[in-house]
């Protein structure tokens, strides 16, 4: 009603027009007020339809009847309150969407919450839709209490099937254009917390922002390891930042807090508490190349896997002539992993904090870079043990799988800047196909590879492996390895080109060994016999071998805090020191030399060993003209 025809009706009516205008321009019962970043959007208020929000009352058929008078483009609001809702039948959700285009949003998740009803049992979702596609939702402000510790499920065969306990999804089915922001998920044992999967189409622009997975476990099971995911998304243009998930506590452990299935992807600024696995991509499982995934600035502490990328069955896509990934970066996150407190009931443990494996498919992954996150185990001060039944290929960065194929592809592959501390097993393992463009720097390894089962030229057995095929030679540079703890592997590097042409491998990173007890450690770099390395290293502590025997190639150079320079010498390693006199302790090789530190006339220029030993047999050279 216009300023001029209110005050044409309060003129027509004299006194009682004030009062009549009032009653016709009033809002009406219950309307909602806009809220925040939708002030167009004409709102419900879910009281209008019998909602009573007092925490007692069963709301569920208030609630759908006031989402199922929702309009393309209209929006629902639930004022503070909790509201009840219970099912009646385990096919459906419990709460129905059956609007395009539509907002459901509350005062603020801690005061607007959808509560699941004691005694519910078995229920197929809270909110969504079933069979169809969600198109432009908008879920913000909400508070979702899925109450478990009230609704005991019968067995523990029911935490997997037949229910999937959903908090917001749209399955089966497809969703475009979903945005789910600032609500929280509490106590909740859902098999999947958010679902928005891919099933006869490609989602697209999936976005979930700020929200929070509160108290989140398994039930009431102490023995059940259901496959599990708070977020499980599936599409192209997805987004999941600044979410905190945390789980209820290590002895009911649940499994994932995201997974995804997903091209252009980015997963930035979560924090992970007390889950088994911090992050999946899970994208290369579908048929298909993935692009652009990102993880970048997330903090987790888990007991299985950190972030890890898996590509079990992956057959390729129309538009590339093979399946897997392009372009994947993880940067600057910090993982700590719990292995010590992955429940000894569960099976298969695992381990590695960023781990790749393409399976048993032939897949090409390229531009992969992992830079720049630290990665700590145990509780930060001793080597958590190994479990006998531990795979013996996994590490704390591990690019490997022992079912891969030999004709596996990587391209473009950077391991920079990343921090491990006491990884019980090898801190970087690459053990793929084919590898082209490998180049690892500035990275920092504390007490790594220290385990009861080491094995040469296992994962188990050194703090770095290398074995696959390269296209061309790999590269290690800069950073640090530092062993403080007794090792008990026999190298620092194991290195194995299995191509049929192979390539050095160019390593110049420096060791430290400050371990009271060497054990079988003796080598810095060992190769498999039919590879080779040019070492340019500075190693100081106790004093290794550079190489195993015949594996320094010509132009390695290695010095040691002792002010030794080492250098091959056919297939020995021989020593470059400066003395006063030649050597009367310690092992030498021939060709060994020790120059003369004070030089003068009637002295030798230096001294060469000319027969090994201890300290073997020395004679001068270069004798000064008196």
């Amino acid at each position: 009603m216009s300023e001029l025809s209110r005050r044409g009706v309060a003129l027509a009516l004299g006194g009682a027009g004030v009062a009549a205008v009032a009653a016709l321009t009033a809002t009406p019962a219950h309307a909602a007020p806009p809220p925040r970043g939708r002030p167009h959007t004409p709102f419900r208020d879910v009281r209008q339809w019998g909602a009573t929000g007092d925490g007692t009352t069963d709301d569920t058929a208030a609630l759908q009847r006031a989402l199922d008078s929702l309009n393309d483009g209209e929006g629902l609001y639930f004022p503070s309150g909790i509201y009840l809702v219970t099912t009646g039948t385990i096919d459906d959700f419990i709460l129905k969407i059956r609007t395009d285009n539509i907002a459901i949003l509350g005062e603020s998740r801690e005061t607007s919450v959808i509560r699941i009803k004691p005694n519910t049992g078995e229920y197929w979702g809270i909110l969504g839709r079933k069979d169809g596609i969600a198109r432009h939702w908008e879920i913000r402000d909400l508070g979702f209490d899925h109450n478990y510790q009230n609704n005991p499920l019968p067995s523990d065969a029911a935490h997997w099937r037949p229910t999937l306990r959903y908090t917001v999804a749209c399955y089966p089915g497809i969703s475009h254009g979903v945005s789910i922001d600032t609500i929280d998920v509490l106590n909740c044992d859902s098999v999947v917390s958010l679902y928005f999967p891919q099933t006869f189409d490609r989602g697209t622009n999936i976005t979930v922002t700020n929200c929070r997975w509160l108290s989140a476990g398994r039930g009431a099971s102490d023995t059940y390891d259901y496959d599990q995911s708070m977020i499980n998304v599936a599409g192209e243009n997805v987004s999941i930042s600044d979410c905190v998930f945390e789980g209820d506590s290590w002895s009911r452990t649940p499994r994932t807090a995201i997974e995804v299935h997903a091209d252009n992807f980015t997963c930035t600024g979560n924090v992970i508490k007390r889950f088994q696995v911090g992050i999946n991509l899970t994208g290369m499982t579908r048929a298909g190349t993935d692009y652009a995934l990102t993880c970048v600035g997330n903090s987790m502490v888990v007991s299985r896997f950190g972030i890890v990328a898996w590509s079990w069955s992956n057959s390729g896509d129309t538009d590339l002539d093979h399946g897997g990934a392009i372009g994947m970066s993880i940067v600057a996150n910090t993982i700590h992993m719990r292995t010590d407190l992955y429940p000894a009931k569960y099976p298969q443990p695992r381990g590695a904090a960023l781990h790749l494996f393409p399976g048993p498919q032939a897949l090409r992954i390229r531009a992969l870079m992992i830079s720049n996150n630290t990665i700590v185990y145990g509780d930060g001060v001793n080597i958590p043990d190994l479990r006998a039944d531990n795979p013996g290929f996994f590490a704390a960065i591990c690019i490997a799988h022992n079912a891969s194929p030999a004709d596996t592809r990587t391209d473009q592959l950077t391991v920079s800047g990343n921090t491990v501390l006491n990884a019980p097993f090898a801190a970087l393992s690459i053990s793929l196909g084919v590898i082209q463009a490998f180049y690892a720097s500035e990275n920092s390894f504390l007490d790594c590879g220290i385990n009861e089962f080491g094995t040469v030229g296992t994962q188990r057995g050194h703090v770095i492996i290398l074995e696959s095929s390269f296209l061309d030679a790999p590269v290690i540079s800069g950073g640090r390895i530092v062993i403080a703890q007794d090792p008990t592997f026999r190298s620092v590097v194991y290195y194995r080109d299995r191509s049929p042409e192979p390539k050095p491998l160019h390593f110049s990173t420096s060791v430290d060994v400050r371990s009271a007890q060497l054990g079988p450690l003796t080598t810095a770099v060992m190769c498999h016999p039919s590879s080779r390395v040019l070492i340019e290293s500075f190693l100081s502590g106790t004093p290794l071998d550079p190489t195993s025997a015949a594996a320094g190639l010509p132009g390695s150079r290695v010095t040691t805090d002792r002010g030794v320079v080492l250098e091959p010498l056919g297939d020995v390693w021989v020593s470059r020191a400066t003395g006063t006199s030649a050597p009367t302790a310690g092992t030498h090789t021939v060709g060994s030399t020790v120059h003369n530190s004070a030089v003068a006339p009637g002295r030798p220029l230096g001294w060469v060993c000319i027969t090994a030993g201890s300290p073997g047999t020395w004679k001068g050279f270069g004798q000064i003209d008196v």
